[in-house]
């Protein structure tokens, strides 16, 4: 196996790797900023990640007691469409609070997740820094884990957007930019 550096979601099953928590990540559920009825999260339909996404599968897994399988619209693998759709529409998205933290602050989109400190934890997936413990590290890859460590670090401080905040801030939506209800 070669490995400098890899950051991962999930299980490591190759023995002999060192294996270090970086960051956790919670998955946000979302809507546009003046949405009819933002917590219809059940009978609303859901713009999802691809197949397969790690964002997709925790919010399946975590959503499954709540609202059974959800009515999904479309499907993207771009986070970039995922959150233009959502805020184009009455559809709900689902990203990495990372990803959607831009939104939030300036009020285009708004958190819709349930306050349930069980549903938080479940929506709540862990990263991993996977080495080779063997392997000469340059000065490079030490250079990227200090810089990824201090990230995830930062991350992990920022502050969160309430569902209050955005209720209080207009929609910047355009007109254009609505897509079509089916």
């Amino acid at each position: 196996l070669t490995l400098d550096l890899a950051f991962i979601e999930g299980e490591v099953i190759e023995p002999g790797l060192s294996v270090q928590p970086w960051m956790n990540d919670e998955i946000c559920l979302f809507a546009r900023a003046d949405h009819p009825a933002p917590r219809a999260l059940a009978a609303g339909r859901w713009v999802l990640r691809e197949r397969g996404s790690g964002t997709r599968e925790t919010f399946l897994r975590a959503m499954q007691p709540l609202i059974g399988a959800p009515q999904v619209a479309i499907e993207v693998s771009d986070p970039l469409a995922l959150k233009r759709l959502v805020a184009a529409s009455d559809w709900f998205g689902c990203l990495s609070r990372m990803a959607i933290a831009e939104e939030l602050r300036d009020g285009t989109l708004r958190d819709v997740t349930p306050r349930s400190a069980a549903l938080r934890r479940a929506l709540t997936r862990s990263f991993w820094l996977v080495a080779h413990p063997q392997r000469y590290r340059s000065a490079t890859a030490d250079a990227l884990l200090a810089h990824a460590r201090g990230w995830a670090g930062a991350a992990a401080r920022a502050p969160r957007a309430s569902l209050r905040d955005a209720r209080t801030r207009p929609s910047p939506r355009e007109p254009a930019r609505r897509v079509a209800r089916h």
